[in-house]
């Protein structure tokens, strides 16, 4: 369990498991340890859940949408004042991120989907005796080189592609 998410949805099932009746203890199992586990798995859901709570009540929070993301378990990233590269936050098992904390700026991790064009192409590989060998596709994204250059090399044979492809990184 790593955030508030997920341990209200063990304390739940872990109350659950308490509740039931000793038919519904899986099979081979011993009632009296299986009680037993559930409620060690609620205490420690309501563990993270105070630590969590504690954690938000004593830090300002600049951003509530932050805290709120992070509960819910969405990932967060942090970058301080140092660095311009953001960073994922993993949680330790012990502290929660330091929202309120002047020296780093937080972040929900935004989706990083990407667009990439691209056209493929086939080439050809020439031995030493100036005999083709064998063939290979090739990809251009268009940020490359230029498609001019790819068309003058040598070894190329044909376009694959005549028209930019696109595809969802």
């Amino acid at each position: 369990m790593a955030n508030l998410k997920e341990a209200v949805e063990a304390g739940l099932s872990a109350l659950q498991n308490l509740c039931k009746d000793d038919k519904d203890v899986p099979f081979g199992a011993n009632p009296n340890q299986w009680k037993l586990y559930a409620k060690n798995e609620a205490n420690s859901a309501i563990e993270i859940m105070k630590s969590a709570l504690e954690s938000y009540n004593t830090n300002e929070v600049d951003n509530p949408e932050i805290a709120l993301a992070y509960l819910e378990g969405k990932e967060i990233e942090y970058q301080d004042n140092y660095s311009k590269k953001w960073r994922s936050y993993h949680f330790d098992g012990v502290t929660h991120p330091m929202l309120g904390h002047p020296k780093y700026h937080w972040r929900v991790k935004p989706d990083v989907n990407k667009i990439v064009k691209y056209k493929r192409y086939l080439v050809k590989y020439v031995d030493d005796l100036n005999e083709v060998s064998g063939y290979s596709i090739q990809t251009l994204t268009e940020n490359d080189i230029d498609v001019t250059f790819i068309e003058n090399m040598l070894s190329f044979v044909r376009w694959i592609d005549t028209e930019w492809q696109e595809v969802e990184v």
